[in-house]
Parts: structure tokens; C-alpha cells; sequence
């Protein structure tokens, strides 16, 4: 582990991926690196050691080649493995603490991870690479999609050098409402650019609180269901951003894109 705070080479970082949703005045929740590994004794921070994968910081002037978002869903489709952990998630929801799965983290293909009970956010320390992450959230106060805490966790991860691949990482939630997302970057500059202006200090707090004043309107007086509420909200808050959103249908062998039209989400070619 690095002995230095906010250095060019950070072998450690711990993420919290939060599934509530964000309260309604200005605050930050995550961005959490501690140059020692921990700060504060979390029962749920596993200290996996340093070192591995990148040395740090993305390098935007030598991307990972982008991968056709057809292929992308079509390989979760077909990953059996992936399917049996989303699977366990769904299990878990009927918990009171999240539970993670880290993708190919320290040579373990899926790295399990439990948060602390009675909380709606997880975090979890990741050293070197990682192909990607699945998480639960859990009822009662658990979004049905996910939050914006979770899109800047996917931030932290690929600003810090922790994606082993940009064209093939995969972040999924499946929640205590019966739904189930899959995040996946098809652009990695134009999800570069979004971070820059959306994800950060005081623009990441503009961002959260815009995602829930729409969700709260699209919802309160619109009349739209909570579900579709946030759907149409988080597709909204993430338009130009790089990123895809797919939804899975009840047994995960099905991702079909998804996107905002109006006030209802519309299905869409992966092309």
C-alpha cells in the first residue's frame, strides 16, 4: 500500500456503492481513498494488499480498444457463471446489509464481499485490476436501479486504474424490487468527458440532487411508478454520458438496452 495521500500511483482504494437514495441536500458519500489502506475501522474494509494491474491514474491517451455493445451483452448472456452470481444476489436481497461480487480481483473470478447490516451502501477495497462488480440492493430503502453513488463508483474505479479493461467492464445490481441493470462503457472518452463535469466535488452533488429532483417529479407528478420513475430519471442524468444501460429480465439470460424517451424507457438496438 502507497504511504502517500492523493499520489500519482494508488494501490488501493475503497469504494462505496451506495443503493439508497440521495437525501436532499448537497453532500458527499463516497470517494473514500485512504493512502493506508482504511480510515474509520469499517467491520466491512478487506485489506487485500497492494500492488498489480495499472499504476494509478487512467491513461485517456492510450485507451482500451471499444468493444460492439452487441457483443458485450450477448457474452453476459451467455456466461453462466455471471448468471449463478446475479442469482446468489437475488437470494441476498432478502438481507439487511448489501453483498458484492468483485470480477476477477486477486485471481479469484468472483470476489465475494458482505456490508454491514442495517446500512444501504457497501464499500470495498480494490488493489490492481478488476473486470468488473455485481451488487445487491436491499428493502426497504434500496433504489430498484442504480444510484449515483453506484455511477461514481464506476468513476473512482476507472479515474484510479482499477478496470482491468474499459471494453469488456461490466457493473450489475440486481435489488429487493425484482429488478435487475447492467452498466456497461461504450464510450470511454465521452464517459471521460461526462466524469469530468458531472462526478466530481460540487458537480457530483449538482448531479445526485438533479437525478432525484426528476425521479421525484417524474413521480410524484407525473404519476409514474417508483420502478419506472427511476429508470427514466437515471437515463435522463446519464444522456451523452458513454455509458449503456441495460435491464435483465427475472432469470438473467435476457439484457436488453434501454433508453429514455419522453417519460417512458424504450427498448433499442445494440448496434
Amino acid at each position: 500500500m502507497s504511504n502517500c495521500n492523493w499520489c500519482g500511483e494508488l494501490d488501493e482504494v475503497i469504494i462505496t456503492s451506495g443503493g439508497s437514495p440521495s437525501p436532499p441536500s448537497p453532500y458527499v458519500s463516497i470517494a473514500h481513498m485512504y493512502p493506508t489502506g482504511g480510515g474509520g475501522g469499517l467491520p466491512n474494509e478487506w485489506d487485500f494488499g497492494g500492488g498489480g494491474g495499472h499504476n494509478g491514474t487512467h491513461n485517456p491517451d492510450n485507451p482500451d480498444p471499444e468493444e460492439n455493445p452487441c457483443d458485450k451483452i450477448n457474452e453476459l448472456e451467455s456466461d453462466r457463471a455471471f448468471k449463478r452470481r446475479l442469482l446468489d444476489l437475488e437470494e441476498n436481497t432478502s438481507l439487511d446489509y448489501e453483498t458484492v461480487f468483485l470480477i476477477n480481483h486477486n485471481d479469484v473470478p468472483y470476489d465475494p464481499i458482505a456490508g454491514s447490516p442495517n446500512t444501504d451502501e457497501i464499500n470495498f477495497n480494490v488493489s490492481g485490476t478488476i473486470d468488473g462488480y455485481l451488487h445487491s440492493h436491499v428493502l426497504p430503502n434500496g433504489n430498484s436501479i442504480f444510484s449515483p453513488d453506484d455511477i461514481e463508483a464506476l468513476y473512482l474505479l476507472y479515474n484510479n486504474g482499477h478496470i482491468n479493461n474499459t471494453g469488456t467492464f461490466v457493473i450489475s445490481v440486481v435489488t429487493g424490487h425484482g429488478t435487475s441493470y447492467s452498466i456497461i462503457i461504450d464510450d470511454i472518452n465521452a464517459f471521460n468527458t461526462f466524469s469530468q463535469n458531472n462526478l466530481i466535488g460540487d458537480n457530483f452533488n449538482s448531479f445526485s440532487i438533479g437525478y432525484e429532483a426528476d425521479y421525484n417529479q417524474l413521480n410524484n407528478l407525473f404519476g409514474l411508478s417508483s420502478i419506472s420513475a427511476r429508470e427514466v430519471a437515471l437515463l435522463n442524468a446519464l444522456e451523452n454520458s458513454g455509458l449503456s444501460i441495460l435491464k435483465g429480465n427475472s432469470d438473467y439470460s435476457d439484457w436488453q438496452k434501454i433508453k429514455a424517451q419522453g417519460r417512458q424507457t424504450v427498448d433499442v438496438d445494440c448496434n
